[in-house]
């Protein structure tokens, strides 16, 4: 249940504000029950949370946002000089996709 309340948070809902106990997110008139992620984030933090909605206001889909990052890191990778030089040594060759590490995520 956990896991789908994170994937509604970061994918369903675009987040205007969010602060201990506290997310104001963009009416996206979706179906998505705010009691339901209200109780299991209190279950989760043992915090009560208001979750307003407006429709006056853009928030920021994180999940989108995550997608956007990834793609214009590939897009890096593929104007890199080294992978220009190996795509025009082979006639006909293209990148079809890019695994991303997270080695650069550890510290």
């Amino acid at each position: 249940m956990e896991m789908m309340i994170l994937h509604t948070i970061k994918n369903d809902l675009s987040i205007i504000e969010f602060k201990q106990g506290y997310i104001k997110i963009q009416d996206n008139n979706k179906s998505i029950s705010l009691s339901d992620i209200k109780s299991k984030l209190f279950e989760i933090t043992g915090f009560k949370w208001l979750i307003e909605s407006v429709s006056d206001i853009e928030g920021v889909n994180y999940g989108l946002k995550e997608k956007s990052i990834i793609n214009e890191r590939k897009e890096l990778i593929k104007n890199q000089d080294l992978i220009q030089k190996i795509l025009k040594s082979f006639s006909g060759i293209e990148i079809d996709d890019i695994k991303l590490s997270n080695i650069d995520n550890k510290k």
